[in-house]
């Protein structure tokens, strides 16, 4: 019988080897500050020479990690890769820093200070920022959000007035990417940190649609976390506060009311209830009124609704709820435009392979997955459901090359 060997078996020299990945000693050296000569001692775990607390502290700074997975007492996601973990600690920073608490004695001088960037130039680094999350390019994100948040922080602070608002628009809108950046790299906790930041901000742009908005990524969140119940339960009290006449309601709200109830038909869909299948049916009969309605696919606050995405999230739905003829048979009739974002593009063909999958179409779950590969790389490798569709086919087509190398890719490794 094969041993496995846990995390915490393993010598602190193992451990660093592995944390550093694709970072050369040398690159590493220069991250840190540290000599090469002193990197190399502690991989190969020389006697004499182990390393101080702040050699550790330095290294798992510069990794992107804590001491405490340097040193064993905690198992790190073995899927992540450097730059995952740089991302994700830069957001963390960012959202606890000590500008982010004002009225603790002191720390007022610590506020971001300086001239403010005008409001269409901030509103330009947003859609820029945008556009990286909507690409997967989280890594990107991670070096750029901490210093975004900042700039709008003292426009928020120096501008007054209708400046002052959408300067927490701005602000907002920050927030919002740092915790669907997160959600993506994994943490939900730092994804409520971020929230727990944005939800205020919003109350001083003064846009009711903006914090419904905000709803939305919440049930996202709580669904990331499996607590699907509160999903659904956010999403549905957040679409009745906005629920609007189908006469007299302008786009803006049908849209961000339609996508709530797609929120919550998600959260519904997969409870596992056989009775929520159906209530997960009500509320896309909901959002395809507000898509008929609306008549054309819009963008109102970053997040697409219109026909197809209720027809997409109808594909996903169908799925959730074990309807696999339906959803292959959607599948079949539905034509993505081509400005649809990559992640939601990417996100669409992951349940359409899922469908494939349970139809024991495995070729075609296959070939799925390889074209998501072709244009969402990273995207697809933080996806839970991406890793459990590859592991079940890697268990039927391990002959299979392409097979082998979507394994490789997600983080599965080889038997």
């Amino acid at each position: 019988m094969k041993t496995v060997i846990t995390w915490a078996e393993l010598s602190t020299g193992e451990r660093l080897k592995f944390l550093r990945g694709e970072v050369t000693q040398t690159e590493l050296a220069e991250m840190t500050g540290l000599s090469v000569w002193t990197i190399r001692n502690i991989e190969q775990d020389r006697p004499g020479r182990s390393a101080t607390i702040a050699t550790l502290m330095s290294l798992a700074r510069a990794l992107g990690t804590d001491v405490a997975v340097l040193t064993g007492q905690r198992a790190p996601n073995t899927r992540e890769r450097v730059d995952d973990r740089r991302a994700l600690s830069a957001i963390d920073d960012c959202l606890t820093s000590p500008d982010n608490f004002p009225d603790i004695p002191g720390f007022g001088q610590l506020l971001p200070s300086g001239e403010p960037l005008a409001v269409a130039d901030l509103r330009a680094k947003v859609a820029l920022a945008w556009s990286d999350y909507w690409d997967g390019n989280y890594a990107e994100l991670g070096a750029v959000l901490p210093a975004l948040i900042a700039e709008a922080k003292i426009a928020t602070g120096t501008y007054g007035g209708e400046r002052q608002e959408q300067s927490f628009a701005i602000l907002t809108e920050l927030y919002q990417i740092a915790a669907d950046a997160a959600v993506q790299l994994g943490s939900q906790r730092i994804a409520f940190a971020a929230l727990n930041r944005a939800f205020p901000a919003a109350r001083q742009a003064g846009d009711a649609l903006l914090l419904s908005t905000l709803a939305a990524t919440l049930s996202w969140v709580y669904l990331r976390k499996g607590r699907v119940d509160t999903a659904e339960e956010v999403a549905r009290a957040a679409a009745e506060s906005i629920e609007p006449s189908f006469g007299r309601s302008k786009r803006p709200q049908l849209a961000v009311w339609g996508n709530l109830v797609i929120s919550a038909a998600v959260a519904a869909s997969r409870s596992g209830k056989t009775a929520k299948a159906e209530t997960a049916r009500e509320y896309l009969s909901m959002a395809h009124a507000a898509a008929h309605r609306i008549g054309q696919d819009t963008n109102f606050y970053q997040t697409t609704f219109g026909p197809t995405q209720a027809q997409i999230q109808a594909v996903g739905v169908a799925v959730a709820t074990r309807d696999v003829g339906r959803a292959l048979e959607l599948a079949k009739h539905l034509e993505l435009p081509a400005s649809l974002p990559k992640a939601a593009r990417a996100r669409y063909l992951l349940d359409v392979a899922h469908a494939q999958l349970l139809a024991r179409q495995e070729r075609a779950a296959t070939n799925t997955l390889v074209s998501i590969d072709s244009f969402a790389p990273d995207w697809m490798r933080h996806q839970s459901l991406a890793v459990h569709i590859v592991e079940d086919l890697y268990v039927h087509e391990r002959r299979s090359s392409t097979v082998r190398q979507l394994a490789s890719k997600v983080g599965i490794k080889a038997q």
